[in-house]
């Protein structure tokens, strides 16, 4: 019994670093697909004891990514997988954090990394390795440049300052209703009609 949920867990950790899992279902049908058979309760039991977390856009993500996730989406220019390498290319000065955070997830893909100023080594032991790792990267930045759209739609510019402030996009709040006037009775005479409503 242990083995078979070491087993499924283990699957859980490389469907959700290599697919976008929003749900339970999902998860669920993904382990099926998998050859694991097991109950939405069950995946959901997994979820807890393995500490997923959801990031703001709803995908899964490994406890241990988050790191990971933070200086892929921040730093990562470019991802490219040569044969059983993949090829990271960082803002400069940020290579080191970045190898340092793909060692620390221990993802199962990676034998190793090899960082410079500028750029990431990630060994593979085979092809199929570093394609995976290119998907997850790939992933992973993602989840900034979604955040950076959605933030700049809700009237932020990239440095989270406000642009409704400067007039740059119009609040897009409800509507507010004026306020009622209060009820007059109506004595038959005509209205003082100001000048700008004659």
């Amino acid at each position: 019994m242990v083995k078979r949920r070491n087993g499924r867990q283990e699957a859980i950790k490389w469907i959700v670093r290599n697919k976008s899992i929003k749900t339970q279902r999902a998860l669920v049908d993904e382990l099926r697909n998998a050859g694991y058979t097991c109950t939405q309760a069950t995946a959901s039991r997994d979820i807890a004891d393995m500490g997923l977390r959801k990031l703001p856009e709803g995908v899964y993500v490994l406890a241990e990514d988050l790191h990971l996730q933070r200086m892929i989406s921040e730093f990562v220019v470019g991802v490219e997988a040569i044969n059983n390498l993949t090829v990271v290319k960082a803002q400069s000065g940020t290579a080191p954090g970045i190898g340092a955070a793909v060692d620390a997830a221990g993802i199962v893909d990676v034998v190793g990394s090899v960082a410079g100023i500028d750029t990431v080594l990630i060994i593979s032991k085979d092809d199929e390795g570093a394609k995976n790792v290119v998907a997850l990267v790939e992933k992973l930045r993602t989840v900034e440049k979604r955040k950076k759209r959605k933030s700049q739609a809700d009237g932020e510019d990239e440095d989270g300052e406000e642009l409704q402030e400067e007039g740059l996009v119009a609040e897009d709040g409800p509507e507010e209703e004026a306020p009622e006037e209060p009820a007059v009775e109506d004595d038959g005479a005509a209205p003082d009609l100001t000048p700008e409503e004659e």
